[in-house]
């Protein structure tokens, strides 16, 4: 059965009837076979429907646009066919799932090829989607529920898909009859929020519906709805001013209920925020020189914050460590010099702790904690414990295989240990430790190599080259595939490749330095090169390599023609040798070729008669390297009919050398074209470059024109006449005298449509 409505559904689609197919469609979605019915189709026959559908898709929104928009059965029509599509896209997806599924219990790579038609489809799809009616579970409803569809399964191209289906979502969502599955929706696609500029004009209709959120009843009862305010309020400083406005605003009006929800929204928020958006105790700390805040803190946190610390929840020893490390140093100014050294020396051994913590995300936050507390506390913290805490971050977490983000955090640290003088002498002996970071699978990881590099090179104290090799530089570039990466290892080089202040003999002397210590990174280093130049010294630089090449290759070939004419001298006697003149001597006649001409001939003679190679690449290096030596100046040719047959026999010698046929084989011109896959092209090639000339010089008035079309002074010579440039194009393109020839030139398009007829039908 399955096979039956498999054909069925191919057979309408490559019959394009739009009609049909929604019927199939229907009839298979009613019985529940349409998805079963996409799975048996392979990735040959899913790329052919889709072709066909997106093909449809067109024309009915091209034939929807050219009628009224206000009829009802074209809008009837057009919907029906844009739902019998969108449960297409449904049934493919489903399908794809399958078959990812399938792979993953083989063990097989798992990736899903969506077809490029389906996704041109989906974009298109989601162009008109505003345009498209909201009615409860209707079309629009449909279309948004693919889209989701689609980012959930992380599709090619799901970014593009999700900008009206967001908006679609959030106005469905903050209706008065929404519901708490409509939340949820909102919140599936939540991460959409994290790569849009919310601060672009454009943005605003988004922005309002993200507030409206902030105070509608379904987002503040449901279970997903905290949640996502809460992730509103993280996404930038600035929409969560505008949130706590609104809330603030609407505060008085609402339920009294809703008081400990917006407390929940905030911690939520608080406990996953970093940085500039973590304030509210920040706030505090940034205090503590104010007389007893420092006490009142060190009071608070003694009940609480070191049993945090080894709670076994990760979440809690997580806010426990930012708690921490952002009131260093706790100090509670009543105690003696021993009672607070001991105070401070639990803070230290805390911090040791949290480095060897088995989860990923509090090893990260301590890190970070500690490169803190060692770049502001530097001098009062002894050196015992300094050892300590970088023996654990360059011995121990920069190689944490389980969390590149450690490893990106402890190179971090080190970049910001530059910035306090007194670490750089011990910053000396220990990076060189993490100079084979620069080659970590990690790309985040290798950025921030690069970038503490870049920071060493200001710096006096330590050079980057000593920390990692240029070796490996080069290295890192010839085989790095991020662009960013690259930008970075081309600011630590391209001035030390690439001295413009230099002397073009220093200059020439660097460039030969990298080619030779690797070609790869070389061509790397040229091809991203004129990003890091002003224009004025990529000229310059480029005069200079211009003339060492132009130097260096007269040099090559006036050695080369010594030694050529050397050799056609010793061939030449060997030939001529005993060949008796009219005096009874021997003759010494040399053959006129030139040494360079000839290397040539042997060079391209290896590659042309080469059967490893296939006929078609050998007759593309033909046109390439000898066809336009032959043609030169064919522009200005008057082709009679012995130099087309000599033109024409000088084309089959080239075919049957590159064939290696003998003539003592005794083949026909057909029979070597057949062979060679083609037909006679170099006349309509030589008469195509003429009447293209031609055409250009006929649409100017300049001397090249009057030349051409002018007539000379005199009585008419005897005999028959020479023929003209004009008289020869005239015939060939069966354009008549050679006047309609001149006129038909005045239009650019027919001009080129006749020359594309008369190289169709050949000479």
């Amino acid at each position: 059965m399955a096979a039956v409505n498999r054909t069925e559904l191919l057979s309408t689609v490559t019959k394009r009837d739009v009609q049909h197919l929604s019927q199939v469609t229907e009839k298979l979605f009613s019985e529940k076979a349409l998805a079963d019915t996409v799975v048996t189709l392979s990735r040959r026959q899913r790329s052919e429907l889709w072709d066909g559908v997106l093909g449809m898709c067109m024309e009915t929104l091209l034939e929807s646009n050219s009628e009224e928009t206000d009829d009802p059965q074209a809008l009837a029509k057009m919907h029906e066919v844009l739902f019998c599509i969108t449960r297409l896209a449904s049934a493919t997806l489903s399908a794809l799932k399958q078959a990812k599924k399938d792979r993953e219990a083989n063990d097989e790579d798992a990736d899903i090829e969506v077809p490029a038609s389906l996704q041109e489809t989906a974009i298109i799809l989601h162009g008109i989607l505003p345009t498209l009616k909201s009615e409860k579970n209707g079309l629009k409803n449909t279309v948004c529920a693919l889209f989701e569809t689609w980012w959930a399964l992380q599709l090619s191209g799901c970014e593009e898909l999700m900008a009206n289906t967001l908006l679609y979502l959030l106005e469905r969502s903050t209706q008065t009859d929404a519901t708490k599955v409509d939340v949820g929706r909102v919140m599936a696609v939540h991460q959409v929020l994290a790569g849009v500029d919310l601060s672009r004009e454009n943005a605003a209709p988004l922005v309002s519906l993200l507030l409206q959120c902030s105070y509608h009843p379904q987002y503040l009862t449901s279970t997903q709805g905290p949640q996502f305010l809460a992730f509103l309020l993280t996404l930038s400083p600035e929409l969560a001013q505008r949130l706590h406005d609104t809330i603030k605003n609407h505060l008085p009006s609402v339920p009294a209920a809703w008081g400990s929800k917006y407390g929940e929204i905030y911690f939520r928020a608080w406990h996953k925020s970093s940085g500039e958006q973590r304030e509210i105790l920040s706030c505090l700390h940034g205090k503590k020189t104010q007389r007893g805040v420092e006490d009142m803190l060190s009071r608070l946190y003694e009940p609480i914050l070191w049993r945090s610390l080894m709670v076994c929840n990760s979440e809690i020893r997580l806010s426990a460590a930012h708690v921490m490390f952002n009131a260093f140093p706790l100090q509670n100014l009543t105690l003696h010099c021993e009672e607070a050294d001991r105070a401070l020396q639990r803070q230290f051994d805390a911090m040791h702790n949290l480095l060897q913590d088995p989860v990923p995300a509090v090893r990260l936050a301590a890190v970070q904690g500690v490169g803190r507390v060692l770049s502001i506390y530097w001098e009062l913290i002894p050196l015992d414990v300094i050892k300590c805490f970088m023996t654990a971050l360059v011995e121990d977490l920069a190689y944490d295989i389980t969390s590149p983000s450690v490893r990106e955090a402890v190179i971090k640290v080190m970049h910001q240990l530059c910035d306090n003088h007194l670490a750089l002498p011990f910053l000396t002996q220990v990076l060189p430790n993490l100079g084979n970071f620069v080659h970590d699978t990690s790309e985040r990881v290798r950025t921030a190599v690069l970038d503490l590099l870049l920071k060493l090179k200001g710096l006096r104290a330590i050079k980057f080259y000593h920390v990692v090799a240029v070796e490996h530089l080069l290295a890192r570039l010839e085989i790095e595939t991020s662009e960013s990466v690259v930008r970075r290892v081309m600011r630590l080089l391209f001035r030390s490749f690439v001295p413009v202040q230099e002397s073009p003999q220093q200059q020439l002397e660097r460039c030969k330095a990298l080619i030779m210590s690797n070609p790869g990174a070389a061509r790397q280093f040229f091809l991203y090169l004129p990003k890091f130049l002003e224009v004025e010294d990529n000229v310059k630089y480029i005069v200079v390599l211009c003339r060492y090449l132009i130097e260096s290759a007269r040099q090559l070939n006036a050695g080369n023609d010594a030694s050529s004419r050397e050799d056609d001298e010793s061939q030449s006697d060997d030939r001529t040798s005993g060949a008796p003149d009219d005096q009874g001597g021997t003759s010494a006649v040399t053959p006129r070729r030139s040494g360079r001409s000839g290397s040539k001939k042997a060079r391209t003679s290896k590659v042309l008669t080469n059967k490893n190679i296939s006929i078609r690449t050998r007759r593309r290096a033909l046109e390439c390297y000898i066809e336009p030596i032959l043609m030169y100046g064919c522009e200005a040719w008057t082709i009679s009919k012995q130099t087309q047959k000599k033109l024409e026999a000088t084309e089959m010698w080239f075919l049957r050398r590159m064939l290696r046929i003998s003539w003592t084989a005794k083949k026909t011109n057909d029979t070597v074209l057949e062979e060679a896959h083609t037909t006679r092209l170099l006349i309509s090639k030589i008469r195509k470059h003429q009447a293209t000339f031609f055409g250009h010089v006929m649409r100017r008035e300049k001397l090249e024109n009057l030349v051409t079309t002018g007539m000379l002074e005199g009585k008419r010579s005897r005999g028959k006449q020479r023929e003209k440039l004009i008289e020869g194009l005239t015939d060939w393109l069966k354009a008549g005298k050679s006047l309609e020839a001149i006129e038909a030139t005045k239009d650019r398009k027919k001009w080129r449509t006749m020359i594309a007829n008369a190289v169709k039908q050949g000479t």
